[in-house]
């Protein structure tokens, strides 16, 4: 009696063992296709932003073109055309950096700001001397 409640002891607990196998691979089988979905479509949602700095050439309503240089090849230029989103205060001649986005096969500006000069501050060593300072070297009496 003992030897038949434990081999059906062991018989439950094997077909059990392969009832939860066979369950966890049916989901494991359709796991990477939520993945998948879930991936392309965070991709599709999320828009990558680039820059560009350059000078205006020419400025509308609705478009921006800019001059730039491109790195790495000796100092060709290449032209870029912007949709603008908004209207903005650029003139033709203006250095601007430009944040957009690649929307329907076209660049779409989302900030447009002019770029200004940084002054550079002048250090000890190109100070302008003094006339009036008494010359170095041992004081006569």
């Amino acid at each position: 009696m003992k030897r038949l409640v434990f081999t059906l002891t062991w018989v439950v607990l094997i077909t059990v063992a392969f009832a939860f196998a066979a369950e966890n691979s049916s989901l494991q089988a359709t796991k990477p296709e939520r993945v998948k979905a879930a991936t392309a479509k965070a991709a599709s949602l999320k828009e990558i932003k680039l820059n560009a700095t350059g000078k205006v050439m020419e400025v509308s309503g609705t478009n921006l073109k800019i001059e730039r240089t491109v790195k790495g090849k000796d100092g060709a230029s290449e032209i870029m055309e912007f949709v603008l989103e908004k209207p903005n205060k650029v003139k033709i001649g203006d250095k601007v950096n430009v944040t957009y986005i690649k929307k329907e096969g076209q660049d779409v500006a989302l900030r447009v700001a002019k770029v200004t000069a940084i002054k550079k501050s002048t250090t000890k060593a190109e100070k302008p001397t003094d006339a009036k300072q008494a010359p170095a070297g041992p004081a006569s009496r």
